[in-house]
């Protein structure tokens, strides 16, 4: 049964990477936030939904997929060039302006 312990480690890296990207996404605020928040709250439900019925795996990974299409929908509705918030330099240090 080697491969259910490679699925499960797997899995657990899925879930894992997710929350972090979905953390990432927050905190350098280039998304819209709650793309990172959608991310990371559809990463735990899809780990979670695992002994749920089919119904509550599709509505988990219906919410991580939501927040990717607002991603997309980001920097396909960007205005001025530029994605949700951007680095700019200044002389004296680099400061965010969104």
């Amino acid at each position: 049964m080697i491969l259910g312990g490679a699925l499960t480690v797997h899995s657990a890296l899925m879930v894992i990477a997710g929350v972090l990207v979905g953390i990432a996404v927050i905190r350098a605020a280039v998304f819209p936030r709650w793309t990172g928040i959608a991310l990371i709250s559809g990463m735990v439900f899809m780990a979670n939904a695992t002994v749920l019925p089919e119904v509550a795996q599709t509505a988990a990974a219906g919410i991580r997929d939501l927040a990717f299409a607002g991603m997309g929908a980001a920097l396909l509705l960007q205005q001025d060039g530029r994605a949700y918030g951007v680095w700019r330099s200044n002389s004296s240090s680099n400061i965010f302006q969104p």
